[in-house]
């Protein structure tokens, strides 16, 4: 399961702030992952996830534990961790239909871009399955969905606007001066070309008085532009899509999803985003069909649920809402 011991340095967290100085040795082996002096079994492990430089585990009995890896070891050592922990629980899922005689109905995919097992016995076949462990699409024939070549490029729901695109980490830096007080703050996110236009703006206006500031200000807004060009080999207009839907413009929005749709052919991140427009203009029933479409074409979408069974609270549809809740909560079993 794992060729080769993965060693590594690490700071625990502790409420998001890093809780030591100094580093201490961490080490993945192919049964457990070894923080210094405590030993996580890999079957005690759901899935990791990354933000940045932090690695977050969630684990079987509900607690999530958090630290930070920085270096090459971190992208390695999380994909190792889902590979690992999805495979094992693939095998659990699969005991337990052999027991029951139902073994012909175990189910999974490997997902293209992180390779853990995608469990998918309780959902229906469709041309696109969803990663829960790297919160992409893959494409029924595996192939790369147009502009998605690497972990960079993946394409998945943006933290700043929840609007499918492809986001990429984006870095912050504020300069103040008030009088006698003076300092900086910086941090990352997670967002997508139109939220990186709109943060690198900010971050230039806000830093335009401050010598000390604007030369990175400047920097990213050059970069934004210069990324956003290279996004044209896939969903060219996506980004101006999004900021349209955001902006109240969803007549034009919905025609740009719709204008794609007909280029590279449906998809559920693009009827994710139609929903979601429609949605925020007001038009529930209608944003309603649009993630239901979402999950005919990918069945085990979790970004669409939510928002589905918030439409069908809010249009008074309790049928769809008691069927969705109960199909989803037998899977989440």
């Amino acid at each position: 399961m794992l060729d080769q011991e993965i060693e590594f340095k690490f700071k625990r967290l502790n409420n998001g702030a890093e809780a030591t100085m100094l580093n201490k040795k961490g080490r993945l082996t192919s049964t457990a992952l070894i923080l210094n002096k405590e030993t996580i079994e890999i079957n005690k492990i759901v899935k990791a996830i990354r933000r940045f430089d932090r690695l977050l585990l969630q684990l079987k009995d509900g607690c999530v534990i958090g630290f930070v890896v920085r270096g090459k070891a971190l992208v390695p050592l999380m994909e190792n961790i889902n590979r690992m922990s999805s495979l094992y629980w693939a095998v659990e899922e699969q005991n337990k239909l052999d027991q029951q005689g139902r073994s012909g109905e175990f189910r999974i995919e490997p997902c293209t871009y992180c390779g853990s097992a995608i469990q998918l016995t309780k959902f229906a076949h469709s041309e696109e399955t969803y990663c829960g462990y790297c919160e992409t699409v893959v494409k029924r024939d595996q192939a790369v969905t147009p502009g998605e070549s690497d972990e960079q490029q993946a394409m998945n729901v943006c933290d700043g606007c929840g609007y499918y695109s492809r986001p990429r980490e984006f870095g912050t830096f504020y300069f103040y001066f008030l009088l006698i007080v003076y300092g900086f703050s910086h941090g990352k996110k997670f967002l997508c070309g139109g939220c990186c236009r709109g943060e690198a703006w900010k971050m230039f206006a806000a830093n335009f008085m401050f010598l000390l500031g604007l030369p990175f200000a400047i920097i990213q807004l050059v970069r934004v532009y210069l990324a956003d060009r290279g996004f044209t080999a896939g969903y060219a207009g996506l980004d101006k899509a999004n900021l349209q839907a955001r902006k109240g413009k969803t007549k034009d929005a919905l025609e740009r999803y719709e204008s794609m749709i007909h280029e590279h052919g449906d998809s559920c991140g693009l009827r994710y985003n139609r929903g979601l427009a429609l949605a925020e203009s007001g038009s529930l029933a209608e944003a309603g069909v649009e993630f239901e479409k979402a999950l005919d074409l990918c069945s085990n979408y979790g970004p669409a649920v939510e928002l589905l069974a918030t439409c069908y609270q809010q249009t008074g549809n309790t049928e769809g809402l008691e069927a969705l809740t109960k199909a989803w909560s037998d899977k989440e079993d």
